[in-house]
């Protein structure tokens, strides 16, 4: 290879670098968005990674087919990165701008529902995913103009998922923060004209003289003496390779809430360190590529037991280190290392099985004839193997075998698809009879170990929990544990939704945000309440007969499923005539309907928690105003380290406040664009109702019952103004609430306050 190759090469690897770090900005930050539209993480994750890679692999192979015949294929490349800039810049300002009107899926469940939430999302980036997607076979193609080793290929190929590592740290941790959600759109953008610029910088350097030294020759073997498996064998490797990668991505994104956390943060740390150990592994592929020689076919074999065994290993290790994370953090003491430690402690969990799974793409690619003999073809054609493999894996895990095999089922399938895939590399291309057999008693073995290795199901219990009821679905695995108290708690994952059922304090606070309205607004006809958890708040609305019409509005259905658990504190809302318990996404049924409220309770939980967050942003509360009839109230629950920063921005769309204490540290909010007036005899009335009195003397507040004694506990912003004194507003472009950093360093990756 010549000196100007040389820098033409660096240029593609500094390319490849800044591409690859521009596309996880952009699909971190799609994510982001299609997370509201969809209303489930871990559903939005799966289509969002599935449209994106399909994206990929469709431009890569179409750009496959005619990269061998440019002339400059460099050049073609600098073209395809200007337009991904601008496509990717448009799209992503276009899913900000229509983030409340775009609601994907609605109702549907199961197949359907993947396919519509694929096919949308498909649709709505196809464009920049596809050019992304060319940008592989054409820096193939056009290293192969240098003359380099293929092995560059791979190097490439292991650059630009660095890139992408870099990438989704610095979205999650720096530019959404700082930039917020349009400036790092723009940002992404402005990579990818880096890259463009990185290349024609190289090809505008000018040619050495002949006379200088040649380079030594590469010390990596000439691929035309390694002894490949046949043509199918290899994309069979690359299909398995793309579904197990994705899958293990997206079951972890659930197991990771137990072990990292819940906040942003801590899915930014994920999908690093999972790029991360695929770099890694694509590196490893080179030296196997180097020292395999003509054992090609039980390399293969080999690194699929290999995935097999550890993932099965993993599973067991996310497990085991879930059951005790609560000892081991107690033990140690977190500071400024606290990033660090999250990063170790994932790529130690995740290692065993993504450094040789991420062997597995571009070995099959490398050793393969055809991309010896046509790169960009042989390029485009695994890539969109890869890519199938990958969508058929992300979607399969993501909307279905979480809910219906759950997350070690899951696991266990993933383990059996990666021995049965040995089996067939070995039976079909290893030569020697006797290693056929020892890969079959491997393969066998490892799958025989599912059983006695992986727990039935993912369930965390203390010390005298009783489980009281479990779902998992897509939304996580929601228990329902009676305490050694004898209170319920309710949890998501490793999140507490509600505070504790049957503590006093929990029936308070929840039955004041309906009450609360009411005096404010004793002539209230319709309710509503979003978030509606255990019903309480719901249950006291109900007590009022002169209410029409209550709609309970939660997104998670197993909550609504266990609501006879939770009576009698619930009141047994659910039950009542008037009472429309409706199972969705609190800012979708409110965005996505007419229909006005003289109430509206927000009873939603950790201000801090990514798409919980968006319901305490400017933004919300203007489309809240929008379904208000007029006089009518909003009442939230503000609380927490930001509370400063909640009060300042639900103050900046309402001119009225006045705050009642809630628990230890925060308050029920009352607001409105009206002031805010009580008729104590009109309050005196309502309380001689009997469901009213029972419900408020189950709280505490009577007999006997005075007007006074409710408000002279009430606050207006002129008695607390620092509280009111908050610079900074959170908004759906500036989630200053998601990306607080403010109270325990612990408190970066997990949440609830």
């Amino acid at each position: 290879m010549s000196e100007a190759g040389e820098e033409r090469v660096e240029g593609l690897q500094a390319a490849s670098l800044l591409s690859g770090a521009a596309a996880l900005v952009a699909e971190t930050l799609w994510v982001r968005s299609f997370s509201a539209m969809l209303g489930a993480t871990v559903e939005a994750a799966a289509a969002t990674f599935s449209a994106f890679l399909v994206g990929l692999a469709v431009g890569a192979y179409l750009a496959g087919r005619v990269s061998d015949r440019l002339e400059r294929p460099a050049l073609t490349y600098v073209a395809v990165e200007l337009a991904i800039a601008v496509s990717s810049i448009v799209a992503g300002l276009g899913l900000f701008h229509f983030r409340d009107q775009l609601i994907i899926g609605g109702t549907l469940v199961g197949l359907a529902r993947a396919v519509v939430a694929f096919s949308v999302v498909l649709a709505l980036v196809s464009i920049p995913t596809a050019l992304m997607g060319a940008t592989f076979p054409l820096m193939v193609a056009a290293v192969r103009r240098t003359k380099a080793s293929m092995t560059i290929v791979g190097r490439l190929y292991t650059l630009n998922t660095l890139g992408a590592a870099a990438g989704a740290l610095l979205c999650g941790f720096a530019l959404i923060d700082f930039c917020g959600v349009r400036g790092s759109v723009v940002i992404g953008g402005c990579f990818n004209l880096a890259a463009a610029a990185c290349v024609l910088v190289a090809r505008k350097t000018p040619r050495r003289p002949e006379s200088l030294p040649k380079p030594t020759a590469e010390a990596a073997p000439a691929l035309e003496h390694f002894a490949p498996p046949a043509h199918w064998v290899l994309l069979l490797v690359s299909l398995s390779s793309g579904a197990m990668t994705l899958a293990v991505e997206v079951i972890w994104t659930r197991l990771a809430s137990y072990f990292l956390g819940n906040r942003v943060y801590a899915f930014s740390t994920l999908l690093a360190g999972v790029l991360i150990l695929l770099s890694l592994g694509s590196r490893l592929a080179e030296r196997f590529l180097a020292r395999a020689n003509r054992r090609l076919p039980e390399t293969f074999a080999a690194l699929l037991l290999i995935c097999a065994a550890s993932t099965l290993v993993c599973g067991w290790l996310a497990d085991w280190w879930i059951r005790r994370t609560g000892w081991i953090e107690a033990h140690l003491a977190f500071g400024p290392a606290l990033v660090l430690w999250q990063m170790a402690k994932t790529l130690f969990l995740l290692c065993p099985m993504l450094i040789p799974m991420g062997c597995l793409f571009p070995l099959s690619l490398t050793t393969a004839r055809l991309t010896r003999e046509r790169a960009g073809s042989g390029a485009g054609l695994f890539y969109l193997v890869n890519t199938a493999g990958a969508v058929l894996g992300s979607l399969l895990v993501g909307f279905w075998s979480l809910s219906e095999l759950g997350t070690f089922g899951s696991i266990a399938a993933l383990v059996t698809l990666a021995a049965a895939v040995s089996v067939l590399v070995s039976l079909s291309s290893v030569p020697a009879r006797r290693l056929k057999l020892v890969g079959v008693a491997a393969a066998t073995a490892v799958f025989s170990s599912i059983y006695w290795v992986l727990p039935p199901q993912l369930t965390v219990l203390g010390e005298k929990e009783s489980l009281v009821f479990r779902r998992e679905d897509a939304y996580g695995v929601f228990q329902v544990v009676r305490l050694p108290d004898s209170t319920l708690q309710v949890t998501e994952n490793r999140t507490p939704l509600v505070y504790h059922l049957g503590a006093l304090s929990t029936s308070y606070v929840q039955q004041m945000q309906g009450h609360l309205g009411v005096f404010f607004n004793p002539g209230s006809r319709k309710a509503l309440v979003l978030g509606s958890g255990y019903g309480i708040t719901a249950g006291a609305l109900s007590t009022y007969p002169q209410l029409e019409r209550i709609d309970a509005v939660e997104i998670i259905p197993a909550m609504v499923e266990s609501a006879d658990l939770f009576m009698p504190f619930n009141l047994g809302y659910h039950r009542d005539r008037r009472v429309r318990v409706i199972v969705n996404d609190g800012r979708h049924f409110l965005a996505s309907r007419p229909d006005t409220y003289d109430i509206i309770s927000i009873n939603v939980t950790d201000p801090r928690l990514p798409g919980a967050s968006a319901f305490f942003h400017r933004d919300f509360y203007e489309i809240v105003k929008q379904h208000l009839e007029p006089g009518g109230v909003v009442i939230q629950h503000a609380y927490g380290t930001e509370l400063a920063t909640l009060l300042s921005t639900l103050a900046s769309s309402f001119s009225n406040i006045q705050m009642f204490p809630a628990y230890g540290n925060g308050y029920n909010v009352i607001a409105a664009t009206h002031p805010l007036v009580v008729d104590p005899a009109a309050i005196e009335r309502l309380s001689l109702i009997p469901s009213v009195r029972a419900a408020l003397e189950g709280i505490g507040i009577i007999p006997p019952f005075r007007p006074a004694r409710v408000y002279s506990h009430g606050l207006t912003p002129s008695d607390v103004p620092r509280l009111f004194a908050e610079a900074r507003i959170a908004t759906d472009d500036h989630p200053v609430l998601e990306f607080s950093r403010r109270g325990d360093p612990r408190s970066l990756f997990v949440s609830n306050e």
